[in-house]
């Protein structure tokens, strides 16, 4: 190869990896602020649940919103409730059919106030919903859902 050939090709090497230097540095940026906003819109959701809830339970005290039924007031879950309910809060959470990761779909059911009966919450959670009518799974091994 020609010495000059050899610079343009010592020049370009340079070049692509200053530039997958930049693209690496971008990345990693983008990923810390995606994480970030995760979490702030995780807080926000849980806020948000706490204030519904207040609400409606300070409408229910003024006569301005129909009573609870008897079996709404117990708020642990498991089976064939643990499933309704799931998929009512996934229903009122990702009404516009987006895929929602078990996990985040689990904090939307503890952020309105239940908790899932079990030895590990998470597991039994995940099981039950696997199992439910109105949802589907999206995807192989990303623990994704969404209404069906």
């Amino acid at each position: 190869m020609s010495e000059a050939a050899s610079d343009l090709s010592d020049w370009s090497d340079e070049l692509l990896r200053r530039e997958r230097g930049v693209l690496l540095q971008g990345l990693s940026e983008l990923t810390r602020r995606a994480e970030l906003h995760r979490q702030l819109l995780e807080q926000l959701e849980l806020e948000l649940a706490a204030r519904s809830r207040l609400l409606r339970e300070i409408e229910e005290l003024m006569d301005l919103r129909p009573q609870l039924r008897l079996e709404r007031l117990d708020r642990r879950l498991r089976g064939r409730r643990l499933q309704e309910v799931a998929v009512e809060t996934l229903r009122s959470r990702a009404a516009d059919g987006r895929p929602v990761h078990y996990r985040e779909w689990f904090a939307y059911l503890r952020a309105e106030g239940y908790e899932v009966e079990g030895r590990d919450p998470l597991a039994t959670f995940l099981t039950q919903v696997s199992r439910a009518e109105g949802v589907e799974r999206v995807g192989v091994r990303r623990g994704l859902y969404r209404i069906a």
